[in-house]
């Protein structure tokens, strides 16, 4: 090639007007501004997460870097952002820490066949935008990397800009963009109206300022059985026997009615004549584990207590409780080395155990849900049984059951035979998700107040208390719910009921 040659084709590749035309700046933005978004959409929808935006400044981030790295670089890039995006929507919508999601990654094994195709399928969507990915050269010319990296930020602001107004026009005032509650349910713009989302930032904040660990939290069972079993005088020598059930996803209803409806079951006149009744609320920090360290031992220590030592977890309730002499058993539908429960239900005083093989080979049939395992309904007969039977054994039971069937994401319509209706509500009416998660409680309920009125032959404590509000993805839903507290109902036989709760 001539000099004069030479000089033409570079004069030409740094000719303004030339880059405009280059199809590579086009695809580049394309892909990372929208098309990278695609797979953690995708997933979130899929998998029942929390979304937070539709579109993520992280991508936008990672296409600007990829500008002025080599190549290789561009796929573990976008492979970051994405990362971020899931984490962090995991995080929110099950109220774990972004820590408690790193260090329980191997619970995806225990995922339910149905889910687990839906990973594969994410996983093949992100494989192939990781392909794009390295497949789009970053262009040569300086300035056409200048020019791409400046549509991409003013590409973002547009995207930002459009979110402040729409959360002006919607509340009056701007969101603070860095707070640690940037733009979540009860902030200025809902999440259904949320364009963008920025994970980076959000899981940030979680980190460098991470909740306390290992201090007391206020718990339903604390509340009902310091001052009736541990703390009365004169009840030494009648010990009830203890059934305190965690019911999965019980959140505190912001509808009067609901909650009024959730309760019903323990207003009947066997259970007013026989039991007085407590009920309350209680903080929830956290998923369902977090919840069984709160109720189990005060503690919002959460995840932590499945790596606690038995020293660690000697002042919990199942110890406290065999030193007084009683039995203590535990029943969960699912398997037991799921969240390791085998481990650290032993080193906290559990003496009996029964998961999923267990209940299976006593008969107890199965139900279909996100997470399969034994029917709640058929646990409470379970027990039921089981407290009758025991009633000529001189040692009380302290029985612990975390419930199930309603694990979200919920089946519409919900698997039951005989569901309760949902006529009363409006608003259930009008959200057949919701519908379907309070039907799945109200049965939940009706089973317990059941085993309630059962005549065991020896008095008998009930405590029903949530473990955290119900996880919706929907924002709608998921504000039909207090964000901090969840509720309880607690069940004490009158001749006991001297010794009032605190």
């Amino acid at each position: 090639m001539s000099s004069s040659s030479a000089n033409a084709t570079r004069h030409t590749d740094q000719n303004p007007a030339s880059l405009k035309k280059d199809p590579r700046a086009f695809a580049y933005i394309v892909f990372y501004a929208l098309f990278a978004n695609i797979p953690f959409l995708l997933a979130a929808r899929q998998m029942g997460i929390l979304r937070n935006g539709w579109l993520s400044l992280d991508y936008l981030a990672a296409g600007i870097l990829a500008l002025y790295l080599p190549r290789v670089f561009a796929p573990f890039l976008f492979l970051f952002a994405f990362f971020i995006d899931l984490l962090q929507g995991v995080s929110e919508t099950y109220y774990l820490s972004v820590r408690v999601c790193l260090t329980n990654l191997n619970a995806l094994s225990d995922l339910p066949p149905g889910r687990l195709g839906y990973m594969i399928f994410i996983t093949f969507i992100l494989l192939l935008a990781l392909a794009l990915a390295w497949a789009l050269r970053t262009p040569r010319p300086r300035r056409l990397k200048q020019h791409i990296a400046l549509c991409l930020i003013l590409t973002g602001s547009v995207f930002v800009l459009i979110d402040c107004l729409s959360a002006v026009c919607r509340s009056g005032h701007l969101p603070g963009l860095l707070h640690p509650s940037h733009w979540s349910q009860s902030a200025a713009l809902p999440v259904e109206y949320r364009l963008t989302r920025i994970s980076s930032i959000r899981m940030a904040r979680a980190i460098v300022a991470p909740a306390p660990v290992g201090f007391f939290m206020p718990s339903a069972a604390a509340q009902i059985l310091d001052p009736t079993v541990f703390h009365a005088s004169g009840l030494a020598s009648s010990q009830p026997n203890i059934v305190l059930i965690l019911v999965e996803s019980w959140g505190k209803a912001n509808d009067p009615a609901i909650r009024a409806a959730l309760t019903r079951p323990f207003e009947q006149p066997a259970i007013r004549t026989g039991y007085t009744i407590f009920q309350g609320t209680v903080p929830f920090q956290g998923s369902t584990v977090t919840a069984e360290a709160r109720e189990l031992c005060g503690s919002n220590m959460g995840f932590h207590i499945l790596e606690a030592t038995a020293q660690d977890l000697a002042s919990c309730l199942p110890h406290r409780l065999a030193s007084l002499g009683y039995q203590v058993i535990s029943v969960h539908g699912m398997d037991g080395n799921f969240y390791h429960r085998l481990d650290w239900y032993q080193r906290m005083g559990i003496q009996t155990m029964w998961f999923n093989p267990e209940l299976q080979t006593a008969g107890l049939p199965s139900c279909a849900g996100s997470f399969s395992g034994i029917c709640d309904p058929a646990i409470a007969a379970w027990i039921a049984h089981r407290l009758t039977s025991d009633q000529h054994n001189s040692q009380p039971d302290f029985i612990y059951w975390v419930t199930l069937n309603s694990h979200l994401p919920v089946t519409v319509p919900a698997p039951l035979n005989s569901p309760p209706n949902c006529a009363f509500s409006p608003t259930l009416l009008q959200q057949p998700e919701l519908c379907s998660w309070y039907q799945l409680i109200a049965t939940l309920q009706q089973s317990a107040a059941k085993l309630a009125t059962d005549d065991t032959g020896h008095p008998t404590i009930f405590i029903l208390v949530g473990d955290h509000a119900p996880p919706f993805t929907n924002a709608t839903l998921r504000d039909q719910f207090s964000p901090s507290n969840v509720p309880y109902i607690a069940l004490i036989p009158r001749a006991l009921s001297s010794a009032k709760p605190k």
